[in-house]
C-alpha cells in the first residue's frame, strides 16, 4: 500500500473495513442518515443490524420471544418487510456479503427484528 494513501485512510473518521500493507482494493459502504428510506411491504431492502443484536447481551429475549430461538448472523441482510407490529418489523431475508456484494446461506422466514436495531443501507431496486 502507497504510503500516502495509507496516511490519507488514517485520516478517515469514518470506521474503515480492515486493511494491511498488502491491500491493493478497499471498498468503503456510503455512510449517512438513510432514515428518508421507507421500507415498505413487497420492496428489497439492505439492512445492517447493530450489534446488540448481532452480540446480544445477557438477558436479551429478542431470539426467544420473538423469534422462536433463531438467532440472526449475518450483519447485513437483504430483505423484504412483512409485517409491522408497534416498533417490530418482521423481515423474510438472508444474509448478504455487503464487502463482495453477494448472498450469504443464513435464510430467514419471519424474523422479527426492533426498528431502532436496523440501519436501511439502501432499497433494492428492479434494473
Amino acid at each position: 500500500m502507497n504510503n500516502i494513501i495509507k496516511k490519507e485512510l488514517d485520516k478517515c473518521k469514518n470506521i474503515l473495513p480492515e486493511y494491511n500493507e498488502n491491500t491493493t482494493y478497499i471498498f468503503i459502504p456510503k455512510q449517512g442518515n438513510n432514515k428518508s428510506i421507507e421500507l415498505n411491504i413487497g420492496r428489497y431492502f439492505i439492512i445492517k443490524l447493530a450489534k446488540y443484536i448481532l452480540y446480544p447481551p445477557e438477558n436479551f429475549t429478542l431470539d426467544s420471544n420473538w423469534n422462536h430461538g433463531i438467532h440472526p448472523k449475518s450483519e447485513y441482510m437483504i430483505v423484504t418487510p412483512i409485517k409491522f407490529v408497534g416498533k417490530m418489523i418482521q423481515f423474510d431475508g438472508c444474509g448478504y456479503d455487503y464487502y463482495n456484494n453477494k448472498n450469504l446461506d443464513d435464510v430467514y422466514n419471519g424474523l422479527w427484528l426492533p426498528q431502532g436495531g436496523i440501519e436501511v443501507i439502501e432499497e433494492i431496486r428492479n434494473k
